[in-house]
C-alpha cells in the first residue's frame, strides 16, 4: 500500500481528463465533485490538496465507478455527454475511447516522449500488491536496458515487473555502497581477551592498510583483536601513571614543586619558567631551587624598563 493510500484510506482512486491522481470524497454539488489531488506521492512524503473538480472532467466510466452516474438525471447525463463531445473535438481524439493511462493529455504542457509509451508509470508489488509510481527513465536504469523494443529488453522488463518488491516487503539499505576493497573486512569483531568478549567496531581502512587486503591476514587480525582495555600496547604510558599527556624527555625527574625559604610555602613550578629565571639571574637551576622565594616573599623578577 502506497503512502497516499494510507493517508486517504477508504477513498476511491480516480483520474480526470487531465490524468491527475485524485481520491474521490463526495458529490459536493450538482456539477462539482470534491476530491483530493495527490501532487506528490513518495515513500515518506505525500502532498495532496482538496479541491472541487467539475463533473464534466470525468469520463462516464469513472462516474459509474464511483456510483455517481446512475444518481444523475437524464438531462444532466446528456449535458455531460455533450460536454465530453466538445472536449473531444478540441483535444483531437475521442475521450470516450481513450484509456486514462497517462499516454495522452488534452492540456497544454510538455509532451511525453513517444519512445516511453510502452513503459508503465506504476509497478505492483508481487507480494503485497502495493502500487509504486516510477518514471520510465528510472525504470530503464533499474532494469538495465535501453529504450529500444528488442526481445531481450522485453524479456528483462517482464521479469523485473513480475518479481518487483516494494520497499516495505524488501527494505533497501540506505547510504552509499561500501568500498569493494573492504568486502572481506567485518564491521564488528569481539575482543579475544580473557573473559572480555566485548564487541568492537573496526576501521576497515586501517585494517586494509595493516593487512594489505590479504584474506588470511584479515582473518588472523580479527581472531586476535584486543580492545583498548585489554591491549597492553595501547596507552601504556598512561596506565598506572594517571591521565595527561606524555612528559618531555628533557624534563624527566624535574621537581614539580619548590619550597619557599622564607614562608615554607610549596609552589607549583614549570621547568621552562625555572630555567628562564635561572638564566636571567645568571645562576644554575639547582641554586635557584635551593634559595627559591615565592612571589609574596620577594621572589618576583621585575621587568627592566629601558630609559628613553
Amino acid at each position: 500500500m502506497s503512502l497516499s493510500d494510507k493517508v486517504h484510506v477508504n477513498k476511491k482512486r480516480i483520474r480526470d481528463f487531465e490524468h491527475r491522481d485524485l481520491r474521490f470524497v463526495d458529490h459536493f454539488s450538482k456539477n462539482v465533485l470534491r476530491c483530493w489531488w495527490v501532487k506528490t506521492n513518495l515513500q515518506d512524503q505525500c502532498v495532496s490538496q482538496c479541491e472541487g473538480v467539475p463533473i464534466e472532467n470525468f469520463s462516464v466510466e469513472t462516474l459509474k465507478q464511483i456510483n455517481i452516474w446512475d444518481a444523475l438525471t437524464e438531462e444532466h447525463q446528456e449535458e455531460i455527454v455533450e460536454s465530453i463531445n466538445r472536449r473531444s473535438i478540441e483535444a483531437g481524439y475521442d475521450l470516450f475511447t481513450t484509456e486514462h493511462n497517462g499516454q495522452e493529455k488534452s492540456t497544454k504542457g510538455r509532451k511525453k516522449r513517444s519512445d516511453y509509451s510502452h513503459l508503465p508509470r506504476e509497478i505492483n508489488c508481487c507480494k503485497c500488491s502495493n502500487v509504486d509510481s516510477i518514471s520510465p527513465a528510472v525504470l530503464l536504469k533499474k532494469v538495465g536496458i535501453s529504450v529500444e523494443r528488442t526481445a531481450e529488453n522485453t524479456t528483462k522488463l517482464k521479469e523485473y515487473l513480475s518479481t518487483y518488491e516494494c520497499s516495505v516487503c524488501s527494505p533497501r539499505r540506505r547510504g552509499r555502497e561500501r568500498n569493494p576493497l573492504y568486502v572481506d573486512i567485518p564491521r564488528f569483531v569481539k575482543c579475544s581477551g580473557k573473559d572480555c568478549n566485548k564487541e568492537c567496531t573496526l576501521s576497515a581502512k586501517n585494517v586494509y592498510e595493516l593487512t594489505n587486503g590479504d584474506k588470511g591476514a584479515i582473518a588472523k587480525y580479527c581472531s586476535e583483536y584486543l580492545c583498548r582495555s585489554c591491549n597492553p600496547d595501547w596507552g601504556s604510558w598512561l596506565k598506572g601513571k594517571g591521565r595527561g599527556r606524555k612528559a618531555n624527555p628533557e624534563n624527566e625527574g624535574f621537581p614539580k614543586k619548590a619550597t619557599c625559604i622564607s614562608c615554607g610555602k610549596e609552589v607549583a613550578i614549570t621547568p621552562t619558567n625555572i630555567r628562564s629565571k635561572a638564566a636571567r639571574l645568571e645562576i644554575t637551576v639547582e641554586e635557584l631551587l635551593a634559595n627559591y622565594k615565592c612571589r609574596s616573599c620577594g621572589g618576583r623578577l621585575k621587568k627592566k624598563v629601558e630609559k628613553v
